[in-house]
């Protein structure tokens, strides 16, 4: 991967997220939550609580960057271009564009042996745009940038296997199912549950009750239970894109759940190997050729599902998916071999003697991706207490500003009743604050504009202070004083602000102005 150097002099952490500012001028903005986030403040806030700068290379605090560190070289990432990647699929022919594809993919149709002829998505746009590619062996794999949520959730938890062997399998079957790889990373792009160890992904199928027997809901002639492998012939399942519903064994994501009226729910383990096809404008289900059920997701969180919620709020599911997750479940106790199109040639065959005895919930507990109880890496309080704690008994340099000299008004810093900018510019260049601090500095010719918001910033995190969100000088007097340097009278102001004489003639006065007329 490419270094990207940047030296960063100050931060500023609000309700939306952090800003990081650059020497250059230039802002690098990031999420409140999340571990890339935790791990660059982690660098930078010793450094910015001294009041010093400190260099550091953005690339090094992706998660690609990680995750190959993690496998030991055996993965490894890099940048291609779309040009490139789209000569890897080498289509016979290429069709229109359809409605409802994202920007980035274009359809092609291929003829790949057993499977049939068949469409998919290959990476269009801009031929410039880059794409993240991992490469497994002499295997490239591209896209990744899809698995993004995953890899950070590994990383939060300090295990990467499963991405890793996710990866690994996709790898092993690049080359016959270019494809359906393709459309397994746009599926997982917004898929909700973390990948199993073993690089299996872990999903959900909708099944109703029938009798004292569990069938799928659309023929009601497939019975299975937890512990069975459904499967069918590859080649019975359509591998079409453009079919949004047809022949095959359909799975889904949480966010599709809403759409089968089943009464039973099971969790699923799915081979990226037996990914068939993710219907165009439908990633939140896909047709496989195999599926395994490792448990029965209870009742009590079917509501959480359907109303796209995570399961994992309910204590018992947290501790199902972990236990998947691990490979602490049901193996495979049957074959549930369908021999034709709408669960026809049913074909059940038992593989083991008798089943092994499981002790669930030894696993811990598992969140869904989105289910996590994060908090924000950094906090403007903790900036403060960063700094105090770096230097709690460090003396304010002879004339530097404190918080009684600052002022906002009309959303911009005053210092003595001067802009902050001119100064801030100028030291944000160097590095060094004191200059834009010492009330008693010059201002520097021709100087580079930053926004109020990065004044605010600097200053907060160099005085160890929070300059806080409602200006210091309420609105109303602040425009006053603005008025009254348009040439207007007391009468005028007090007429258009509805501020009474008295408070004017306060106001003035501290300020040393003079009525006008």
């Amino acid at each position: 991967m490419n270094r990207n150097i940047v030296v960063i002099v100050g931060a500023i952490a609000g309700a939306k997220g952090i800003t990081l500012y650059h020497a250059d001028g230039k802002e690098t903005n990031l999420a409140l939550e999340g571990w890339k986030t935790k791990a660059i403040m982690d660098k930078v806030t010793p450094f910015i609580a001294k009041r010093q700068k400190v260099e550091i290379d953005l690339d090094t605090f992706e998660v690609h960057a990680h995750i190959e560190q993690r496998s030991g070289g055996l993965i490894r990432f890099v940048r291609e271009k779309v040009a490139s990647v789209r000569s890897w699929f080498k289509p016979a022919a290429v069709d229109e564009p359809s409605k409802g594809v994202e920007a980035f993919t274009e359809t092609a149709t291929v003829d790949d042996g057993d499977y049939g002829k068949h469409t998919y998505g290959v990476p269009t746009a801009d031929p410039e745009q880059e794409v993240i590619v991992a490469v497994i062996g002499d295997k490239k794999v591209p896209g990744v940038e899809a698995l993004h949520a995953h890899m950070e959730r590994a990383l939060e938890d300090g295990d990467t296997e499963g991405v890793e062997n996710f990866m690994k399998r996709c790898a092993s079957v690049i080359d016959k199912k270019g494809h359906s790889i393709q459309e397994l990373l746009n599926f997982m792009r917004k898929g909700d549950l973390p990948i199993a160890k073993d690089g299996s992904i872990m999903a959900y199928k909708v099944l109703k009750t029938s009798g004292s027997a569990i069938v799928d809901c659309h023929s009601g002639k497939v019975k299975q239970k937890v512990g069975s492998r459904v499967c069918m012939d590859p080649k019975l399942v359509d591998p079409s894109r453009r079919t949004q519903c047809s022949s095959g064994l359909h799975i889904a994501r949480r966010g599709y759940l809403r759409n089968f009226h089943g009464d039973r729910i099971m969790l699923v383990k799915i081979a990226p190997e037996d990914v068939i096809a993710v219907p165009m404008g439908e990633p939140d289900k896909m047709r496989v050729a195999a599926y395994h059920i490792v448990g029965e997701i209870p009742s009590n969180a079917h509501d959480l599902l359907r109303s796209n919620l995570p399961m994992t709020r309910n204590d018992v599911a947290s501790k199902l998916l972990a236990d998947a997750i691990a490979g602490n479940h049901v193996p495979v106790l049957e074959e549930v071999r369908i021999g034709a199109e709408k669960g026809g040639n049913v074909t059940i065959t038992p593989l083991v003697e008798q089943e092994p005895e499981i002790i669930a919930g030894t696993s811990g507990e598992a969140k869904a991706l989105d289910d996590s109880d994060k908090k924000p890496a950094m906090t403007v309080k903790e900036l403060r207490e960063a700094a105090q704690a770096a230097a709690p008994d460090a003396p304010a340099p002879q004339g530097e500003i404190t918080k009684s000299h600052v002022q906002m008004i009309d959303g911009d810093l005053h210092v003595d009743g001067k802009k902050l900018e001119d100064r801030v510019s100028q030291a944000a260049a160097t590095g060094d604050m004191s200059a834009a601090l010492n009330t008693t500095s010059a201002a520097p010719e021709k100087p580079k504009k930053l926004r109020s918001v990065a004044t605010k910033a600097i200053v907060e995190n160099v005085l160890g202070q929070v300059v806080e969100e409602k200006p210091l000088m309420p609105q109303k007097h602040a425009d006053a004083i603005r008025l009254h340097s348009e040439g207007k009278s007391n009468r005028a102001i007090e007429a258009e602000l509805h501020i009474c004489r008295k408070t004017l003639k306060k106001l003035f006065d501290k300020h040393g102005l003079k009525p006008n007329g």
